[in-house]
Order: C-alpha cells, then structure tokens, then sequence
C-alpha cells in the first residue's frame, strides 16, 4: 500500500484512513516493509523513527494474522550511490552512516519481534561500481537490482508463503 517517497509517519497516516474506509484487508498471507529512506532524507529524529517504525512493524504482524512468520524487513537502500545524491551534491559518507544507523534500528526492532530481516543494504551500495543497478531517473533501483533483492529473498519468503 506504500507508495514511493513516503515517510513512516505518511504510511501510519494512509494505513489509519485505509481502516477507516475498510479497505484494508483483515489477513495478508505475508506481509513485507521496507521504510526508512525518506525519513533520514527528511533528517527525521531518529527516535521517531524508531517508534514509528516499531507501529508498523506491530501492524504488519496484525495484517498478517498475528504471525510474524509470515512478515519480513528489507532494509533501507543506499541512494547516496546514486546520480541524483551526487547531483544534489549530497554528503554521500553521511548518508551512508545515516542508513546504517537507521538499519540497525529496524534490524534491531525486527528480531525483537522475531520476524525475518533482508539486507539489502549491500546489494544497493554496488551502484556506485554497477550503474545498471539504478533506473534512467538516477535514482531508483533498476530492475536488475530488484532481482539481485529477490535472488536473496526468494527462497526464504517461498517457505514463509509454504508454511
């Protein structure tokens, strides 16, 4: 239900009108979250982010009947790899530092829910070789990178649909 750009606090946000309408369904059978980017782009309190995304993590489990085996976390991109960061002459060190502190954060929260975490982390930060891993906005992972994500997801998240 996420949509590009969004913040945990405009997920929490459409996710609270999405109940309202009743247009979210009462059971996925798996449920995944990613989040985080577009706070520590934002310079979002890091404790915020922290309670934010620990909500979503509770309601990703809710979503998924109350089973955290069927949920999983991928962590947070790398975009300081990427055109658009050295375009915006971005402190591209900062970033990564920022992302991995965020990382540690979801991480951190995921096991303490015992809910299955992807790092992804690594895969994005090849763009800065790979330029084949970021789409033509210079931004965005490619559909190469995707499926590098997938490749490392797939055989985990296939048991967790088969249990």
């Amino acid at each position: 239900m996420a949509k590009t750009g969004w913040t945990c606090e405009e997920l929490l946000t459409a996710i609270r009108l999405a109940e309202q309408r009743k247009d979210l369904k009462q059971k996925y059978d798996i449920v995944s979250l990613l989040i985080g980017v577009n706070d520590q782009y934002d310079g979002e309190d890091s404790t915020k982010y922290e309670q934010r995304f620990e909500k979503l993590l509770q309601k990703a489990i809710s979503l998924a009947a109350k089973d955290a085996s069927k949920v999983f976390v991928i962590s947070i991109p790398d975009y300081g790899m990427t055109d658009f960061a050295k375009s915006k002459n971005l402190d591209t060190q900062k970033i990564a530092s920022e992302i991995d502190y965020y990382n540690r954060i979801n991480k951190q929260i995921s096991l303490k829910y015992k809910v299955k975490y992807f790092d992804i982390t690594p895969i994005s930060r090849k763009a800065a070789q790979d330029k084949t891993l970021i789409a033509s906005d210079g931004l965005h992972p490619s559909g190469q990178m995707y499926k590098e994500w997938v490749d490392l997801m797939a055989k985990d998240v296939m048991k967790m649909l088969n249990k």
